[in-house]
């Protein structure tokens, strides 16, 4: 460096070489947050890095992590971000940011909170911009634009949970004012639950801007706008915009209620994607189409099925699809448009206005101008045409769809070129988009996949169609298999012996045939639900279950086959705390612990009129239910079989049925070598109910029902109902050592135009115990048999001893009509007490 002189005389000239100075290269930096409290003091060296001072001291460019988990609670405001960075979370499930915090009103959504974040980065061209990874945000209550996020300047979303946001004006969930030359992308981004007057869960502004924007693998769900664009709102003028591979549902607006798209001289492409169950009041239960010109919208390969518009303004409706300038044409590819309904103030279900249709399915063309560019096929009023889909649901991929059903009129009716853009469907790889002789209509491609085998190496709850190797997760194997015509194999990789699988992303949905096995692993694996409940310390119902075996699928009955799993920390507004199946189910080697559901089956749910269920080896406890069936409920029906071999049923609690409930309604249920022991009913049937009507056969044998215990009502041990020419059976089975405070300590059996029959069986050391410190007034200290209008009861080669009663019966108590009748043969009745009336054996009769 020269050194300047301060004499007043100068230096005579010298010849110099011209040179340039190199500038030092800045390194960007990553700055990890480490803390959760919100806070701005100013340092980020001090071993306590706030995300408020990250972003405060970061320089343009940097990346911002973090090593906390958990929720950063903003107490301080919105997070102004003014340059280019990257926040990069943990995951969308491990880290919240809370902008309740500065909220005086947090449970209202009045605007007068704040967004989140706030952006604004000065410049004409966006070079880099701002993005966000891997975090979930809430909490925003904004009183003008943006619940969550508003940006002046594009942005980049990718893995990001959008949820429980509002604003007063637009963007309940995200605005984005996107600059010329600029670009914003939206990629594996859930927005959920958030409001505002228009874009309940994104408002897209592109005016004036000549922006490239990008929606992918994106769901928006439960959304709404008091007037436009219940999930997004987009408008612009010389802007293009792609949705792909996303699912709307659930949405809600005066018009739009999927979404809206306001265009002029702008391009939108939407692309494998799903618009279902969306509701408008006015005009556009799917989309609403509001283009200038021909050639702004394009749908390709899209389903739009059971939205709804009401027409209340209008009396249009247009269910699916509202095309609101009638001089302008949408342009419908490949798509399905059907099922979509209208409400009393309107009659246009499917499509309203004028669309460019190739290889498409209309399913009612009332109210649309159809301009047939060939191979559709355009039901009307009169003849409807069924797509024939099945229910919305996780097959595959990181978005849900509806899976074209056998037979569906869709299949192999799309275009037939392979020269298209696309490779695979809405789900993604390997779910290919042209599967026989040419593509499915839809979003969906209908595919005879080869059973897969499945080795699940990780035990992250993502699915993000990274299948690489300790990539693959439970949840993803399962979505993959659901795609796939069964039977498939789920396996664990070594690595996963001992592991648990938290649940952060809802319950596991089987809607195919699959086997889900954890044998190889020497100490099992767990599938923990708790990762998605708020209260997990608490049983308040708003938690989700770990399995949910679903019967309506693409190819018939789902079936699970699940073995040497734990099932855990399920707590369901609902039935099954741990498991609900309607389609054929096995468990095998299962342990199902420490779950609630609010009605029926604390651990296990299964109701089918088609499916098996099979139980081997399987240790149910600690469940809970507020209705019925605190371990497990079963109603098998017409003509189906359950069996539940060598397995414990303990601990559990329930209205009734303690420990199980089950009915065979012209079924078979076989209870077989099994332990019922230590449960608990409210009401009656503290360790069993059991039931059976319609010609279908209950039976009990080589089993324990042993301390339980019927706090409020009849059968301590087990109650029995045999109905409308059912039968109950009970065979060399112990029940001893239950208490009731109504009739039967041991078992309360009643049989009405049924059989029931208790044979080589001993009733033990069970008694009618005080309710409340009140001695009891029932009677059947050990069995409380009870017989009327045809019924048959009928107790052989067993023994009932030592059970107690303060009133009738201490051994036995009969009841019956002269229309029935109550057998004992070859029975011993020894060292039972009744304290006020027969010890061994009352019976009573009535004409």
């Amino acid at each position: 460096m020269s050194r300047r002189r301060l004499s007043g005389r100068s230096n005579p000239p010298r010849f110099r070489h011209l040179c340039a100075e190199q500038l030092e290269t800045r390194r960007l930096l990553t700055i990890t947050v480490n803390t959760l409290v919100d806070e701005a003091d100013g340092s980020i060296v001090d071993g306590d890095v706030s995300l408020r001072d990250a972003i405060a001291l970061a320089a343009p460019g940097d990346t911002i992590d973090f090593s906390v988990t958990g929720t950063i609670v903003l107490s301080l405001g919105v997070l102004t971000v003014d340059k280019d960075l990257t926040i990069d979370g943990p995951g969308a499930e491990l880290l919240t940011i809370d902008a309740s915090g500065n909220d005086p009103t947090p449970a209202d959504d009045n605007g007068d909170g704040t967004p989140v974040f706030y952006v604004n980065i000065n410049r004409s061209v966006l070079v880099d911009g701002f993005e966000i990874s891997s975090l979930t945000l809430t909490g925003g209550d904004s009183g003008g634009n943006g619940g969550a996020i508003a940006t002046l300047s594009g942005i980049s979303l990718r893995d990001v949970h959008i949820t429980d946001n509002a604003a007063r004006y637009r963007g309940g969930g995200v605005y984005v004012l996107t600059p010329s030359g600029a670009a914003t992308s939206i990629v594996d981004t859930v927005f959920s639950s958030n409001t505002s007057r228009d874009g309940g869960g994104l408002y897209l502004d592109h005016v004036g801007s000549n922006s490239t924007n990008f929606i992918e693998g994106c769901t928006f769900v439960g959304n709404t706008a008091g007037r436009d664009g219940g999930g997004l709102y987009n408008v612009a003028s010389a802007a293009t915009l792609a949705i792909s591979n996303s699912t709307f549902v659930h949405n809600h607006a005066e018009t739009g209620g999927g979404l809206i798209l306001f265009q002029i001289g702008a391009t939108t492409t939407i692309f494998n994607s799903t618009i279902s169950q969306n509701a408008a009041d006015d005009n556009g239960g799917g989309l609403s189409n509001y283009s200038w010109y021909d050639d702004g919208t394009t749908l390709r390969h899209v389903t739009i099925t059971g939205n709804s518009a009401n027409g209340v303004q209008s009396g249009v409706g247009g269910g699916g699809i509202h095309n609101r300038r009638l001089d302008v044409s949408m342009s419908v590819e490949d798509s399905i448009v059907a099922g979509n309904m209208t409400g009393a103030g309107a009659n246009v279900p499917d499509v309203w206005g004028s669309i460019l249709a190739s290889h498409s399915l209309i399913g009612i063309d009332t109210g649309a101008t159809v301009v047939d560019l060939g191979g559709n096929m355009v039901g009307t009023a009169l003849a409807p045409i069924d797509p024939m889909l099945g229910p919305l649901a996780s097959n595959g991929g990181a978005t849900q769809t509806h899976a074209l059903l056998l037979g569906s009129p869709a299949i192999d009716a799309a275009t037939s070129n392979m020269d298209m853009m696309f490779d695979h469907d809405q789900r993604g790889g390997p779910f290919v988009r042209q599967f026989g002789v040419a593509a499915d209509m839809g979003a969906y491609e209908r595919q005879t996949v080869a059973p897969l085998s499945l080795v699940v190496d990780s035990s992250d709850d993502a699915s993000d169609g990274d299948y690489s190797t300790d990539n693959l997760t439970l949840r993803e194997a399962i979505e993959m298999a659901n795609g796939s015509i069964g039977p498939n194999l789920i396996t664990f990789a070594p690595t996963l012996d001992q592991e648990v699988v938290l649940l952060r992303n809802g319950e596991l949905l089987v809607t195919d045939e699959t086997t889900i096995d954890a044998t190889m692993l020497p100490s099992g694996l767990t599938i923990d639900a708790a990762g998605n409940d708020p209260t997990p310390l608490e049983v308040l119902g708003d938690g989700t279950r770990a399995l949910n075996v679903d019967g309506a699928t693409a190819d018939g009955l789902a079936a699970l086959v699940l073995r040497g799993v734990t099932l855990t920390g399920g707590d369901v507004d609902g039935d099954g705390g741990a498991l609900r199946s309607v389609g054929n189910l096995t468990l095998d080697g299962v342990t199902v612990v420490d779950s609630h559901a609010t009605r029926l089956g604390g651990g296990v749910f299964f109701i089918s009129t088609l499916g098996d269920l099979s139980i081997v080896d399987t240790s149910i406890s600690n469940n809970d239910a507020v209705q019925s069936g605190g371990g497990i409920f079963v109603n098998a029906q017409s003509g189906t079989k359950v069996t539940i071999d060598d397995s414990l049923i303990v601990g559990n609690a329930a209205g009734t049925g303690g420990g199980a409930s089950l009915t065979a309604f012209d079924a078979t249920v076989a209870f077989n070598g099994s332990t019922v022991s230590g449960n608990v009913a409210h009401t009656s049937g503290g360790g069993l109910s059991v039931n059976a009507a319609g010609g279908g056969l209950a039976m009990l044998s080589n089993s324990t029902v042993v301390d339980n215990l019927a706090e409020d009502g009849d059968g301590g041990g087990m109650r029995s109902y045999a109905a409308a020419g059912g039968e109950i059976r009970v065979v060399e089975t112990t029940i001893s050592g239950n208490s009731a405070t109504d009739n039967g300590g041991g078992i309360s059996a009643l049989t009405y135009d049924g059989i029931t029959s208790i044979d080589r069986s001993t009733i033990s050391q069970n008694e009618i115990g005080a309710d409340d410190g009140i001695l009891a007034s029932s009677s059947g200290g050990g069995a409380y048999l009870a017989a009327r209008q045809g019924g048959v009861v009928t107790v052989t080669d067993s023994t009932v001893s030592e059970n107690v009663t303060e009133n009738r019966g201490g051994g036995v108590f009969i009841w019956s009509t002269n229309q029935a009748d109550v057998r004992l043969d070859r029975v011993t009745i020894s060292a039972n007490v009744s304290y006020q009336n027969a010890s061994g054996i009352d019976a009573r009769s009535r004409t």
